[in-house]
């Protein structure tokens, strides 16, 4: 603690070194006595201590992600799975939260993200897709020690609540009304598989050969 002028101290609080050996130091100015600023670095040291002290980054959440999303996420899941990341990242986490810093990010942008969001028209399912995407990059921030506290933990109330979707199903009456329409179709047997045997729309389609019969079979899973 160092006398900065009448009333003016500085603070300053070791962590450690970096992985390049430099020091890394976490500083503060308090105005106020000289009990008031010890009672603040004893703050500081106590919340170094519990590893909730972490030094102030220039990194971006955007810059973030992107490098999550490359030395995390893409060795350890399917491409598919890292492709879906990287498409949250790109339409809904960057444009909301890129331009902020990661280790000034707060609750207070986190339900700002799902207030956007929810104005914009995303499903909620959408919605709490891409809070799980943002929960699990912050977890392993805050595992790393580049964040004290995930503020996605804050905002979980204003996630929106899933909402099921009523399915529509063809009546028995519709079903056999639709066969009998389809009976000089090149696909009927195709179409009774798909009424009668319970098979997905998306199963027939990766049996189906040639663009047309994908195409019916799209057709059929929108009836």
């Amino acid at each position: 603690m160092i006398s900065r002028g009448p009333k003016t101290w500085f603070l300053r609080v070791y962590l450690g070194r970096d992985a390049n050996g430099k020091r890394i130091y976490v500083s503060q100015t308090v105005n106020g006595t000289k009990t008031a600023a010890q009672r603040a670095l004893t703050k500081l040291q106590g919340q170094r201590d519990d590893c909730a002290l972490v030094a102030p980054s220039k990194e971006s959440v955007g810059q973030y992600l992107d490098r999550w999303l490359e030395d995390t996420v893409k060795p350890t899941v399917r491409a598919r799975t890292h492709h879906d990341y990287g498409q949250t990242v790109e339409r809904y986490l960057k444009p909301n939260l890129g331009r902020v810093k990661l280790s000034s990010l707060r609750v207070m942008h986190v339900r700002r993200l799902y207030k956007n969001l929810v104005e914009r028209g995303p499903s909620s399912r959408t919605i709490r897709q891409t809070s799980a995407v943002l929960r699990t990059a912050l977890e392993k921030a805050r595992e790393d020690g580049e964040i004290a506290v995930s503020p996605v933990l804050g905002a979980k109330k204003e996630i929106p609540r899933a909402v099921k979707k009523r399915r529509a199903w063809l009546s028995l009456d519709a079903a056999e009304r639709f066969l009998a329409a389809a009976a000089d179709d090149r696909y009927c047997a195709l179409w009774w598989v798909l009424l009668t045997g319970g098979l997905r729309p998306q199963e027939a389609r990766s049996h189906s050969n040639g663009p047309t019969s994908t195409a019916r079979v799209c057709a059929f899973s929108a009836l």
